[in-house]
């Protein structure tokens, strides 16, 4: 299911925003995950949502499990220079991969790489918990500096972030100092929100590129006003 959220003329620069659900369920960012033109889905996320992230966000859509866990969106971090996956990542699940991107797997006590990293196309910003011989490999990689940081008492950084390369949304477990500094690095504007009528793990509902916002069929409208922030 998918709503369409934005009202109002649209210019060829607007973001849009939308509501959307995976199996009822308001975790899209859990199933999938989007960077730029390119799309990576669980095989649970049903044939029609593929093809409306096609027609909305302009995606194209691989479909695998990482590890064959479902959850791709908290398995793997991507830019427009490839996809960053662990080495839990069976080898018919890199071959699918290989086909739309390059691929690099690294080996760290943590799979779960996208709650660890948050990264666009100007920069990445890496928990502390991936090792320094991780993160430099992850930056050279992704060709984009890299900044190291933990929020608070929470080490899974990429949960609390959602970016592509024109905005993001920032978790408010995240201070406004911490805010600055990850919209820096990133080189986008972010706004503070929650998603999901008051979801803190701002990544597990969000969709988000260059072209669109996708969010979770449960966010609120106090949630979608925030957002519009982003929309001009």
């Amino acid at each position: 299911m998918m709503s369409h959220m934005s009202s109002g003329p649209q210019s060829e620069t607007e973001l849009r925003i939308y509501r959307a659900s995976v199996r009822k369920s308001s975790f899209i960012g859990v199933y999938c995950a989007v960077f730029k033109d390119r799309a990576v889905a669980s095989p649970i996320v049903p044939w029609g949502f593929t093809r409306r992230l096609k027609s909305l966000l302009g995606v194209d859509t691989t479909v695998t499990t990482i590890g064959s866990v479902s959850s791709v969106g908290t398995m793997m971090v991507m830019n427009s220079n490839g996809i960053v996956v662990p080495n839990t990542i069976g080898d018919d699940e890199l071959v699918e991969l290989e086909r739309c991107s390059n691929v690099l797997v690294i080996d760290e006590r943590s799979s779960a790489l996208g709650n660890l990293i948050v990264a666009n196309d100007l920069g990445c910003v890496i928990s502390d918990l991936i090792s320094d011989r991780g993160a430099s490999r992850i930056s050279d990689f992704l060709k984009v500096g890299y900044t190291r940081m933990s929020v608070g008492k929470y080490k899974t950084v990429g949960s609390l972030f959602a970016v592509s390369n024109r905005a993001g949304v920032a978790s408010p477990l995240v201070d406004s100092g911490t805010i600055d500094q990850v919209s820096k690095a990133l080189g986008i504007q972010m706004i503070p929100t929650t998603v999901n009528d008051g979801e803190r793990l701002v990544k597990l509902g969000i969709l988000m590129n260059d072209r669109g916002i996708v969010v979770g069929k449960n966010t609120s409208g106090v949630e979608l006003m925030s957002l519009q922030a982003l929309v001009h």
